[in-house]
């Protein structure tokens, strides 16, 4: 019996599917399957839209994340793949906290996808992105770059990793505009909280 293989009962409603948040699977890791292409990720991004997460009472709950994890690294998926997720995390913030896309076809096009997704999550439901992997694609040049940091610069993401790409100066320096905004955001915020008005008595 596989452990990462989960069984779930699942109920259709209005087009999507209702998982009971005891029940969901957590971590979904299906790298090094080559023949799923765009096909396969495609077909899973549609699920991931479409799913929702509920209690036992069938209400839905505050956490929407249908997984924390997943994991499509070295398994041929191209840029329509990639958009296809890039469709989920917008059209359902929160379905999705941590993805690999590592080793992958995926060029400057989608990058950018993602990052406009991950945009849109943040600022029309204030869902932060935990991960995103895209290591070796070498079709992400700086102009994904760009995109991502500015993902990374109002919030949306805490971590990406795009080892052995196409970025060059131009890319880089875009994250570190990205630091330097996120720096100042979290100074004028410390502000506004009071806690850095420089105020040393009463």
């Amino acid at each position: 019996h596989d452990n990462n293989n989960h069984i779930i009962d699942n109920h259709i409603d209005n087009g999507q599917v209702a998982v009971r948040r005891h029940d969901r699977p957590s971590i979904l890791r299906m790298g090094g399957n080559d023949a799923i292409g765009d096909a396969g990720t495609v077909a899973l991004a549609a699920a991931l839209r479409l799913a929702i997460i509920t209690d036992n009472r069938n209400a839905i709950g505050n956490d929407d994340t249908v997984l924390d994890e997943l994991d499509l690294s070295s398994c041929n998926v191209g840029d329509a793949g990639a958009e296809a997720l890039a469709l989920a995390l917008s059209s359902n913030p929160g379905c999705l906290l941590r993805l690999n896309l590592a080793d992958n076809e995926i060029s400057d096009a989608a990058s950018k996808s993602l990052a406009r997704a991950l945009v849109e999550a943040r600022c029309g439901s204030g869902v932060v992105f935990e991960e995103i992997i895209l290591d070796n694609n070498v079709g992400i040049g700086d102009e994904g770059a760009v995109a991502l940091a500015e993902a990374m610069a109002v919030g949306a993401v805490r971590s990406i990793s795009v080892r052995s790409c196409g970025v060059k100066a131009e890319g880089c320096a875009a994250f570190g505009k990205a630091l330097m905004e996120l720096a100042n955001s979290n100074r004028k915020q410390s502000f506004d909280d009071g806690d850095g008005d420089g105020d040393g008595g009463d």
